[in-house]
């Protein structure tokens, strides 16, 4: 699930799926850089063409009230927009730092060739990354808070399929659910355990609502055996 709340323009996220098709770039997400390039080409270029002069490459580049990734995200997804409108293909997102609550500054640097390639802190946080351009797949977080992210991907699983809904849609339901905004309902920004056994004790209550009521999947509740 991408981390935002709407649909950017359709003529706009078409523009940078085929620009990233173009330019052999995968495993990103590409509605993300939507609602990126949504907001630069309100305040810097047109909306009528979904268009950036070129100087908004360095402009961007030099700005700075951005964090490190903030500039480089923002720059990246100026020159793919760039890029596409001057039949250019595009080069891949590079490196750049995150920042862990600790403090320190963390790099994929070197985590290509890990099976789980992740930003790894010393200070035992992580978290995942696409493949496509190193963007984090939600916030650095501790071995136990990472293992109940999983048993909440696995309840919410088993939610959806009470619901007879599938997963992506789901989240929609999902984030009413929790009282959340939907680009708030998103495992990967869980960091602490006691929310995350929160949020998994109202997903068994929903389940068990469901199948009491006889509406769901299954005529008798089962227990999510997800407790270790």
């Amino acid at each position: 699930m991408s981390n935002v709340n709407y649909l950017p323009p359709k003529a706009l996220r078409r523009l940078l799926s085929d620009q990233c098709q173009q330019s052999g770039i995968d495993g990103v997400d590409v509605l993300l850089y939507a609602v990126i390039g949504e907001w630069l080409c309100r305040r810097y270029g047109s909306t009528e063409d979904w268009s950036l002069p070129e100087e908004a490459v360095t402009w961007l580049a030099a700005e700075s009230g951005f964090k490190e990734d903030q500039r480089v995200k923002a720059t990246y997804i100026a020159q793919l927009i760039c890029d596409y409108h001057a039949g250019r293909k595009s080069a891949h997102c590079p490196i750049f730092t995150i920042t862990c609550d600790c403090g320190r500054q963390v790099s994929r640097k070197g985590q290509d060739a890990h099976r789980y390639p992740m930003y790894r802190c010393i200070c035992g946080r992580s978290c995942g990354y696409h493949k496509g351009d190193g963007w984090p797949l939600g916030l650095m977080a501790d071995r136990e808070a990472r293992r109940w992210r999983g048993i909440l991907h696995q309840a919410y699983d088993q939610l959806c399929e009470q619901w007879r809904i599938d997963n992506k849609r789901g989240y929609v339901k999902l984030a009413a659910l929790l009282g959340v905004p939907l680009h708030q309902c998103h495992f990967s920004l869980v960091v602490e355990v006691n929310r995350a056994k929160e949020i998994r004790n109202i997903m068994q209550e929903e389940i068990d609502r469901i199948q009491r009521e006889g509406q769901g999947v299954g005529g008798v509740s089962q227990q999510l055996s997800l407790v270790p």
